[in-house]
């Protein structure tokens, strides 16, 4: 179990743990939310916040907020920063003293349980804290030490790749300042997907590996920049989408296309790995808010990998959810499934046990004429 204890409400804010939020007026006697459940010993939970009232319409509040694993931690606000700041308590006797002092006069929440369809679990069990460790780098505004578990995210972070980008076109116009600054900033790590890179397609093989990118997700993305585990794969998957729908993430709803892609547009996926494709994007897609629908999702990118992809034949749910979005039609949800039954049966007759051996890595190139995966989406501040 986690605990966090607030020291007070200095402003008024939501605050949301995980896929649930609430209201706390400034001055409320509001002291914690106890209790929260770590299924795996490495599973994370994110605590995030929006200053304002509740009545209020507008977006402009930034969002932000901390991925945290098992500990005790406590959380005040930084008047210099207009943020509230979490951190870790080693003190365990000091805190549960001050823990059930405040249980007594019933002043803190126990984490929400009510989740009869395992939301949250099904959308993040891949998630650990070495891969929030490995993405999530704080720069210069590190709020924790190396010991603590505590990593901070907001809606305005860029990921690697934007922020390299940035870079050389500042360094390009000799605004050597800036650039400076950007080595600083808070970034996202997330693997870097480039389809055109040279690591993508082998000058020996162009053409399979335009039409057909198994060797790019198997021997470079899985193989080489994962360790060989899978799961890494499904743990960014998850991550940004998360972050997407919590944070309103620019980078990161880009990163959870461009992996849905690169997946969809592989034929050698085995078909342990394509359930749980279906299983978690269906998911995700059936809890992305309404009002997101235009902002998070590339309706141009789905349409593409409908028509021609590897494996939208062999994800029903998604292929349903996708309907219900009218993202796709009932029509041709049909024929497309009975052309990509006939392509796929080759190799998907074939199943490979040990998904994490099979799948090598997936880390792609710095190439800078890859092209960008999901530019249909318009990214509104918060």
């Amino acid at each position: 179990m986690s605990n966090i204890l607030f020291v007070d409400i200095t402003v008024e804010v939501t605050i949301g743990i995980d896929l649930g939020s609430f209201h706390v007026k400034q001055n409320q006697p509001f002291k914690g939310i106890v209790d929260i459940p770590h299924l795996k010993n490495d599973s994370v939970h994110v605590i995030h916040f929006q200053h304002g009232s509740a009545n209020e319409n507008d977006n402009e509040g930034l969002r932000y907020g901390y991925w945290f694993s098992r500990g005790n931690y406590y959380i005040k606000y930084n008047e210099t920063e207009e943020l509230y700041e979490m951190f870790q308590e080693f003190d365990n006797e000091k805190y549960d003293a001050k823990m059930q002092e405040y249980l007594n006069r019933n002043m803190v929440s126990e984490y929400p349980r009510i989740d009869e369809e395992n939301n949250w679990g099904i959308i993040s069990d891949d998630i650990n804290w070495e891969l929030v460790n490995k993405i999530v780098k704080n720069g210069d505004k590190e709020i924790m030490n190396e010991q603590n578990h505590v990593k901070y995210v907001d809606s305005s972070m860029t990921t690697l790749e934007e922020n390299e980008v940035l870079q050389r076109t500042l360094n390009r116009s000799s605004n050597q300042s800036e650039s400076n600054d950007l080595m600083h900033q808070n970034v996202l790590h997330y693997t870097t997907i480039k389809f055109k890179s040279n690591e993508a397609i082998r000058s020996t093989h162009r053409m399979e590996d335009y039409n057909d990118k198994s060797y790019y997700l198997n021997t470079i993305i899985i193989q080489n920049y994962m360790n060989s585990k899978i799961s890494q794969l499904f743990g960014e998957l998850q991550f940004s989408f998360i972050n997407s729908i919590i944070f309103g993430n620019y980078g990161s709803s880009l990163q959870w296309h461009s992996i849905i892609e690169l997946l969809f547009r592989s034929s050698e996926v085995s078909k342990k790995v394509i359930n749980k494709i279906d299983e978690v994007v269906s998911k995700q897609l059936t809890i992305l808010p309404n009002e997101y629908k235009d902002i998070l999702i590339n309706e141009t990118l789905w349409h593409t990998l409908f028509h021609g992809s590897f494996q939208m034949g062999n994800v029903p749910r998604i292929r349903q959810r996708l309907i219900e979005l009218h993202i796709i039609e009932q029509n041709d949800a049909k024929d497309i499934e009975n052309e990509q039954v006939e392509e796929q049966g080759d190799y998907m007759d074939g199943d490979c046990e040990n998904n994490d051996e099979y799948y090598h890595n997936i880390d792609s190139s710095d190439d800078e004429d890859g092209p960008t995966v999901v530019s249909g989406i318009y990214y509104n501040k918060r």
